[in-house]
């Protein structure tokens, strides 16, 4: 499976012979380990999406180029930088998505900590 581009799975399938329910099983492990993620597609309705399909990325282009067996050189990075942009751009949203809930389980904390301090006093 290729991390970045059109995640069909139905194809993946097809083409590996490995039946579609061992591949969706072998997607939400990669997620439940926090080493895949799924993108959803996204953007206006009624306009054209930012994302019209949904992706799935690995966690790092070096994790997804060592399990694509890729080796880095000036070739790969003329032929694929498009895909390794995209990649970036997902890891990023995703860096942004989970600092973002570290944050609000932060601000909860404090708030129960605080509501905790208050009762005793």
């Amino acid at each position: 499976m290729e991390s970045d581009g059109i995640t069909n799975l139905t194809n993946i399938s097809r083409e590996s012979g490995i039946p579609l329910a061992t591949l969706r099983t072998f997607c939400q492990i990669l997620e439940d380990t926090f080493i895949g993620y799924r993108i959803p597609a996204f953007g206006a309705a009624g306009r054209k999406r930012a994302l019209p399909t949904p992706r799935f990325l690995l966690f790092d282009n070096g994790a997804r180029n060592a399990a694509a067996h890729l080796r880095l050189s000036n070739e790969l990075l003329k032929t694929q930088k498009g895909l390794f942009f995209e990649n970036w751009v997902g890891q990023e949203k995703i860096m942004q998505e989970q600092l973002n809930t570290l944050l609000i389980i932060t601000r909860l904390n404090c708030c129960f900590v605080s509501a905790v301090v208050t009762v005793l006093l």
